[in-house]
């Protein structure tokens, strides 16, 4: 048997919850089903057998390899990259007759072209919360093109439903119809539980970009260290804001207790830890490190934003509002609450393991794709789909 379908996943071996995500469900899928297959760039595919997701073992996996080594880096050579790769990818599909394209992340503008061939269906994925790509003056006529002529648009959470429905765009376009929420998010839990012993920890963990808000972390710590001076601090990561992290740090005199550095394994961290705290500026839910964080028994702090409450609620951990005062205080309460603190942790990692399972999203997506078939199936023989 012949893959049908394929997962488009391109993101310039950059690896966050949405790349580790989606190629360990290809993964899953392809184990015992052959009509997947897989099309990745280069980058990403080392990327992922470095967080040991081993795409190596796996059948029919096509790795796309770009022009030189200068990808991402440079602005016109980034344009080149994704031409090459648009190009690669129209020879796989057509030569492979696959039926059904999944463009994920990137893969949205290698999967333009694809989406003109006769008897091809997409399904696109959107993982930001902000809608980054339609707001985006270089990317936004080519998403939103896509968007229009996918069969479904698959959202990572309600609430970015709620944006898509109520964006100019929708308004237009009318995509109610075709939008599907996934019911959960997963991580893989066999790297992610407790050391029987928690260290007086609390950990940040995600890009340093704004909409993560990590110097709103940094600005809550004097107040967390003057009611609790034992505890040191753990921002696990990278990014644009840095420095300015490390500068503010300075000036705060905190230096010393908060450890900045960029991890592979985070399961180190997290395993020791008891109280993570995310602050996304859209929505918590639901944020990989979070849901590591839960299955390491950690108990949260995060801000009151879109469908946060899913994951942090009263037996999980404390909404805040996103001021430093607010994390602050949440984070005080759980240290001189020990026994609140490591039953939130305990809940914490019991509704990972119940809702967030690779099994549900993996039937999920599954159940989608059969869908978007017999659709096909059903116009290309005439009858009502």
């Amino acid at each position: 048997m012949y893959p049908d379908k394929a997962i488009i996943l391109i993101s310039g071996g950059k690896v966050g919850g949405a790349e580790k995500r989606f190629a360990r469900t290809y993964r899953h899928l392809s184990q015992d089903d052959p009509s997947f297959c897989l099309i990745i760039d280069s980058d990403l595919y080392e990327a992922c057998l470095r967080h040991n997701i081993r795409l190596d073992l796996s059948p029919n996996v096509n790795i796309l390899e770009p022009w030189g080594r200068l990808a991402f880096n440079h602005p016109v050579y980034k344009k080149l990259y994704f031409v090459k790769f648009a190009r690669d990818c129209l020879s796989i599909v057509r030569n492979q007759k696959i039926r059904l394209v999944h463009l994920v992340l990137s893969g949205a503008y290698i999967g333009l072209p694809l989406l003109h061939l006769k008897g091809v269906v997409g399904i696109v994925s959107i993982v930001d919360q902000g809608l980054n790509t339609l707001a985006s003056r270089f990317s936004r006529p080519i998403y939103r093109y896509i968007l229009n002529k996918s069969k479904v648009i698959e959202a990572l959470s309600e609430d970015i439903k709620t944006r898509l429905i109520g964006s100019d765009f929708n308004q237009k376009h009318k995509l109610d119809n075709k939008i599907s929420v996934s019911p959960c998010s997963f991580i893989e839990l066999e790297k992610f539980s407790p050391n029987a012993k928690k260290e007086n920890w609390i950990c940040f963990a995600g890009g340093f970009r704004q909409v993560k808000n990590p110097l709103l972390f940094v600005e809550a710590l004097p107040k967390i260290i003057s009611a609790a001076p034992e505890v040191k601090f753990f921002m696990l990561g990278k990014g644009e804001l840095t420095q300015k992290i490390k500068a503010r740090a300075k000036t705060l005199g905190i230096s010393d207790k908060l450890t900045l550095t960029y991890t592979e394994t985070p399961e180190k961290f997290l395993a020791k830890s008891k109280i993570f705290i995310s602050l996304q500026t859209y929505n918590n839910y639901p944020s990989q490190s979070l849901l590591e964080a839960m299955a390491c028994q950690n108990a949260l702090v995060a801000t009151d934003v879109g469908e946060t409450w899913r994951l942090v609620d009263a037996s999980t951990g404390v909404r805040v509002a996103a001021n430093p005062d607010s994390v602050a205080a949440a984070a005080v309460y759980l240290l001189k609450n020990p026994e609140i603190l490591k039953n939130m942790g305990a809940e914490a990692r019991q509704k990972v393991l119940k809702e967030h399972r690779l099994e549900i999203f993996s039937k999920y997506l599954e159940s989608l794709y059969d869908g978007v078939v017999k659709s096909r199936h059903s116009r290309e023989s005439g009858n009502p789909s």
